[in-house]
């Protein structure tokens, strides 16, 4: 594992990360960290968050990855500039949600997790760039169904439901703010009254492969690298869901 790319989340939600991440940078070697035993980690308090995210972290760290990607908005918007100076000779990357782009085409509804829509530093990342513009709003348990698979049907109930009441005419796009809802973008389309649909998780993978290239990190070998998985719930039916969603 040293030498690798990490990327850690604490469900199925980075694999919509980890794609483009291998797209992009095809010679690399990955190993994808999931805390699957705790997911999902939006619906939990603060300080549960904080100890979960920094026990895998250390055992991430263990493994010497030339770089470590957060991909879960999450621990991103709460602990990003915590891990960095707690640990400052690791390379660290955080998915944001994509509200600096969404922004310039109108009114953008911002969909998130409960721990993420009350974070100052992602308040203050939409007061930014979206200049009031980004209506946030949590879904409590997207993420949840996600994990466990629901059908789309069941997922597109939850929410319409949870939306009701919100006037869709009002945004001209919606942002999704957890890289699992990302993995059912177009369930959230349908739900959404085709609304465009935006995420940062494209934007991410092109930001880690300029700065790993500015600071030749990248691997020269031409050969096509591998991609591994590590969960913190090891049981077989965990891990076929996992390789199974990372051809989605």
């Amino acid at each position: 594992m040293k030498g690798c790319i990490a990327v850690f989340d604490s469900g199925v939600g980075g694999l919509s990360v980890l794609k483009p991440l291998t797209q992009l940078l095809p010679f690399e070697d990955f190993v994808y960290f999931a805390d699957n035993l705790h997911v999902p980690y939006g619906d939990k308090p603060v300080e549960e968050v904080k100890n979960y995210l920094f026990r895998s972290i250390e055992k991430i760290l263990a493994c010497q990855p030339k770089a470590v990607v957060i991909a879960c908005n999450t621990a991103t918007s709460l602990f990003i500039d915590e891990l960095r100076k707690t640990y400052p000779d690791a390379l660290f990357f955080g998915v944001q949600p994509a509200v600096k782009p969404a922004a310039k085409f109108g009114n953008c509804l911002t969909l998130v997790t409960a721990a993420t829509s009350k974070n100052k530093n992602f308040l203050a990342l939409c007061d930014k760039y979206a200049n009031g513009y980004a209506f946030v709003y949590p879904l409590p348990d997207a993420a949840r169904l996600i994990e466990n698979n629901v059908s789309d049907e069941e997922l597109e109930k939850y929410i319409k439901d949870a939306l009701e009441g919100v006037i869709l005419s009002n945004f001209s796009t919606a942002v999704l703010g957890c890289t699992h809802y990302s993995l059912r973008k177009k369930v959230f389309e349908k739900a959404l009254g085709n609304l465009p649909v935006m995420d940062g998780n494209v934007s991410l993978a092109k930001y880690v492969k300029k700065r790993l290239t500015e600071l030749k990190l990248t691997n020269n070998a031409k050969l096509k690298g591998s991609v591994s998985f590590v969960l913190s719930n090891p049981e077989t039916k965990e891990f076929l869901k996992y390789i199974s969603l990372f051809n989605f």
